[in-house]
C-alpha cells in the first residue's frame, strides 16, 4: 500500500536526482546514460493511463500512477532505462496483469515436519 503523504516527496527526490545526474554526468559515461540521457518522455494523461488499466483489468498502484502522470512516461532509469508503459505492455497477453502470481514458494505451516527457514541443517 502507497503512503499517500510520501509520494510527492518521493517525486521531487526522483527529478532532483535526474537533474542531478544530467549535470555531473553530461558526457553519459554510466552505462545507459547515453541512451536516455537522464530525461524522461513526457507524462501520460489521466485518460491513457486508466485506458491501459481497463485494458489490462488492473488499478496501478497511486506511487506508480502518479509516476507516469507528473514525473514521465519512461526513458531515463537504471541501465538502458524504463520502458513506457504501452512498450512495457506490448507482445504481452492483456488479461496478464490481473492473474495473481503464480505460488514460487510456500511457507511451510507451523508444526509440519519440513525445516524452517533459518534452521540449521544436520540438527
Amino acid at each position: 500500500m502507497d503512503d499517500l503523504a510520501a509520494i510527492p516527496r518521493s517525486l521531487d527526490s526522483i527529478r532532483s536526482k535526474l537533474a542531478q545526474l544530467r549535470e555531473r554526468d553530461a558526457r553519459h559515461s554510466i552505462f545507459g546514460a547515453e541512451t536516455h540521457g537522464y530525461v524522461l518522455a513526457p507524462c501520460l494523461g489521466e485518460e491513457q493511463i486508466r485506458a491501459v488499466e481497463a485494458d489490462c483489468r488492473v488499478r496501478f498502484p497511486e506511487s506508480y500512477r502518479r509516476f507516469r502522470l507528473q514525473v514521465g512516461n519512461g526513458s531515463a532509469g537504471p541501465g538502458y532505462g524504463l520502458l513506457a508503459l504501452e512498450a512495457s505492455l506490448r507482445d504481452r497477453a492483456r488479461g496478464r496483469l490481473a492473474r495473481p502470481f503464480p505460488k514460487l514458494f510456500v511457507a511451510p505451516h507451523p508444526g509440519s515436519n519440513r525445516k524452517r527457514l533459518g534452521q540449521q541443517r544436520g540438527g
